[in-house]
């Protein structure tokens, strides 16, 4: 199988306009997406489409059109970001519903072609508002084996304590017996935040499942709640708030916008 599980750890450190840091640890599927009825049918904890503790759902990523399965829409996206080479499979990192439930700060599609080379990442960015943007990394490194990069101005809220207008820089490796991913804010020269996350692949069966659930219980609960607690941090330090609704026409390319992003979006024919 090309499906696997990354046990990774995870940093975040904000470094204007008030410090703060703190490290997690984590886990991930990685799916190879021709893969997922044989996953369903040979493991007991995973499945696709009856409730299971660890549930995989295609329509919680990549909205991008009404029809079409998950890994058509994927190549349709990468097509989109100017990919042009011939893609044979699509891979995702990310977390599946954990009893029902899902949460996906940042997901990573990936791309391959017939000979197994990988052409490229996306980046599936969500907030707390169920918002989704695309961000693509198609720029590969000299050395190959440092995966892909891009730099785009974010456009999306993912933050009350960061601006829309931000510089996003993503890089991520191709996936292996490792992965490591790193995303970026800048205020022109300024970096403002750094986070990402590094990790060891893991086989992926219902044994290292168990141990996983025991040592992360509950993970994608887990990561909502780690968001608010440290968004009430930020809070207290006094970090300045920036409201999603007084920027709408800032908020650009969203999938899944929220209403008053809908009615901004249609008063003013905008394409999300």
């Amino acid at each position: 199988m090309n499906s696997c599980l990354y046990e990774c750890a995870i940093f975040h450190e904000r470094l204007t306009p008030k410090k703060h840091a703190f490290t997690n640890r984590c886990f991930f599927f990685y799916l190879d997406l021709d893969e997922l009825q044989t996953l369903a049918n040979r493991f007991r904890l995973f499945n696709i489409e009856k409730p299971a503790l660890y549930q995989f759902k295609a329509s919680d990523h990549m909205p991008l059109q009404p029809t079409g399965s998950l890994k058509e829409r994927a190549i349709q996206a990468f097509r989109q970001a100017g990919l042009q080479e011939p893609i044979e499979k699509i891979s995702l990192l990310a977390n599946v519903r954990t009893l029902g439930y899902v949460f996906n700060p940042i997901s990573l599609f990936f791309a391959f072609n017939p000979a197994g080379q990988c052409l490229g990442s996306l980046a599936q960015v969500e907030n707390t508002f169920r918002e989704m943007k695309i961000f693509p990394a198609l720029n590969r490194h000299e050395n190959e084996s440092q995966g892909f990069f891009s730099e785009v101005v974010k456009h999306f809220y993912v933050s009350p304590y960061s601006k829309l207008d931000q510089q996003f820089r993503f890089g991520m490796s191709v996936p292996g017996k490792s992965i490591h991913c790193t995303v970026s804010s800048h205020a022109g020269e300024e970096t403002v935040l750094r986070s990402g996350f590094s990790g060891k692949k893991i086989p992926l069966s219902d044994a290292h499942l168990w141990r996983l659930t025991l040592r992360y219980p509950l993970i994608t609960w887990q990561v909502t709640a780690l968001i608010h607690l440290h968004a009430l941090v930020l809070w207290l330090k006094k970090v300045p708030l920036h409201l999603k609704e007084d920027r709408l026409f800032e908020q650009r390319n969203v999938l899944r916008p929220r209403p008053d992003l809908q009615i901004y979006y249609a008063e003013n024919e905008v394409t999300p």
